[in-house]
């Protein structure tokens, strides 16, 4: 007898409030929420450069049918967004320490956006005040390199946009 394959429904670039281009309302418990109203069985948290509402997401996901992991839209110094993807938030850690140290810039939050950190009791932990939607000074190369190296897989992100994409940015793949 032949098995069938499982289908997933999955969406692996979602923001949440941490991202300057996300809307508010987009806070770890309500980001959950509505992945499971929609039917999603998998996603991917990948904010600008930045991590932090991740474990609070895994944390509202924990017992739901949502499986979480744990992501990062990285944008490289040609300005082109890579999604870094990992089973485990640790690996996504290490990596953001990278990341900090080579984005330059302070949040101007008037004119990018709030940059919230929320809990999984919807109570806002802080703001990240560095300029989550700048670029960083890692080439796109040396971005994948750091995210194989952690054991991480590397997807361009939105390769069908006219800006920040690799053909748009870079001519090639």
């Amino acid at each position: 007898m032949s098995k069938m394959i499982r289908a997933f429904r999955c969406d692996l670039h979602i923001h949440t409030c941490l991202s300057p281009c996300s809307e508010l309302d987009m806070y770890p418990r309500a980001l959950v929420n509505k992945c499971i109203a929609e039917g999603l069985d998998v996603i991917a948290i990948s904010d600008h450069n930045a991590s932090e509402n991740i474990p609070y997401v895994k944390k509202c996901a924990a017992g739901k049918p949502l499986t979480v992991l744990s992501g990062m839209e990285i944008t490289s110094s040609e300005e082109v967004h890579v999604l870094a993807l990992f089973d485990h938030y640790t690996d996504i850690s290490n990596l953001q320490q990278v990341i900090y140290e080579n984005l330059p810039g302070e949040n101007n939050e008037d004119v990018f956006g709030c940059q919230a950190i929320v809990n999984d009791l919807d109570e806002v932990e802080g703001f990240n005040g560095r300029l989550l939607i700048g670029a960083t000074r890692i080439s796109l190369s040396d971005i994948i390199n750091e995210i194989h190296s952690r054991g991480g897989l590397a997807v361009a992100a939105h390769i069908d946009r006219e800006s920040f994409s690799v053909i748009s940015q870079l001519g090639f793949i």
